[in-house]
């Protein structure tokens, strides 16, 4: 998917949406236990990636992360922003 592409498939998304990355893909939030506790959200990610290098935020139950490559997750974040206002 090219960059128009990606930015155009987020024109309708909200910040509670799961979020995707230029290839479509999802990012898992995993919890303390170790286990994956569902898909991250556009919210779910700002929050975990300003919430410093281990990315703890609050989840159901158990605090959480989004797993996955910080440069990716911070590059789709700035596109779905951009888009988004």
């Amino acid at each position: 998917m090219t960059a128009a592409e990606y930015a155009l498939s987020l024109a309708d998304a909200l910040p509670g949406d799961i979020a995707v990355d230029v290839d479509g893909s999802s990012w898992s939030l995993i919890d303390s236990s170790g286990a994956e506790a569902g898909w991250a959200t556009w919210e779910q990610v700002q929050a975990s990636l300003a919430a410093g290098e281990e990315g703890w935020i609050e989840g159901v139950g158990l605090d959480v992360y989004v797993d996955g490559n910080v440069d990716s997750m911070r590059s789709a974040l700035a596109a779905f922003w951009a888009v988004a206002l």
